[in-house]
């Protein structure tokens, strides 16, 4: 739990992230997951709670020690500094290595991002997906436990950005690192990753597979949130054991199977979220549109 004062930013969250698995945390601005971020890398502390990283408690531990790294959403990658640079620089200030080992964990680190041999290139000679890379072999070649991002592809314009999505789960993959990405917007979060969680004021609406959030979303606002749909208000006027009939306040009538958690009777009012995809219109129903306007000359 995170307080600014009276204003509850993190409320009462908690969760548990599987080892090497690309962990999405989605919601709208201001709804904490910044906040929620910032806390794992040690840049603020819990009001209340713990956190646990390979099961020991890192509160204590200073951003500098912890088993974490971070990309920035502008990246942070030094101008002053060639490609080879920026990513040694970890290594340099963590100490104990030679040289000669630097060299090569950074070479095999551009090697597995797939940009071998541009060390010596300076940073303004970069497009912003080889930038975008350069940040992540920055971060990896110090072997986190957990890389966190945050809105990394926020700067990047949209043919880059779509681009990029694919590639970070494909590095994610391949480094087997423990991705926990913070976004807003869900494309990202459902093409990359296993697990999402879905925020909303500070809380967790629901955390399970982009799948399900899809196809079962717990709530009304993951509903509305994740994906398009349709949305009617309406009164129940069927129950029946897995299914129920709703009737819209526009005439219409929805009959829908129901999920585990939802107890509806006669009467009560809810909210039915169609989603495109779902709608078919038949021949039937097309008979009974009006005519197309004819045009006169």
């Amino acid at each position: 739990m995170k307080t600014f004062g009276n204003h509850v930013a993190v409320d009462r969250i908690s969760l548990s992230v599987k080892q090497g698995s690309f962990f999405s945390i989605l919601g709208p601005s201001g709804c904490g997951k910044t906040t929620l971020l910032r806390m794992v890398a040690g840049f603020g502390n819990p009001t209340s709670g713990d956190i646990l990283i390979k099961g020991h408690s890192v509160l204590k531990t200073p951003p500098n020690k912890r088993p974490v790294n971070m990309v920035f959403q502008h990246l942070a990658l030094f101008p002053m500094m060639n490609v080879a640079q920026n990513i040694a620089y970890g290594l340099k200030r963590k100490g104990g290595f030679t040289q000669s080992a630097i060299d090569k964990k950074v070479n095999d680190a551009l090697e597995r991002v797939g940009l071998p041999g541009i060390g010596g290139k300076q940073v303004t000679q970069l497009s912003g997906g080889q930038r975008q890379r350069v940040a992540i072999a920055r971060c990896m070649v110090l072997e986190p436990a957990v890389l966190l991002l945050d809105e990394p592809l926020g700067a990047l314009d949209l043919k880059l950005r779509e681009h990029m999505k694919l590639e970070l789960k494909q590095l994610q993959s391949q480094f087997g690192t423990t991705f926990v990405y913070i976004t807003h917007d869900q494309s990202e979060a459902l093409v990359m990753s296993d697990q999402v969680a879905v925020m909303n004021k500070g809380r967790f609406e629901q955390v399970a597979s982009p799948q399900e959030l899809y196809y079962a979303p717990a709530s009304a606002f993951v509903a509305g949130f994740v994906g398009d749909s349709h949305r009617w208000s309406g009164q129940v006027t069927e129950v029946h054991a897995r299914a129920l009939a709703v009737r819209t306040q526009t005439g219409q009538t929805f009959r829908a199977a129901t999920g585990d958690g939802i107890h509806a009777r006669c009467g009560d009012h809810l909210d039915l979220f169609l989603r495109p995809e779902a709608i078919n219109i038949d021949l039937a129903s097309a008979a009974a549109l009006p005519p197309p306007l004819s045009s006169t000359s």
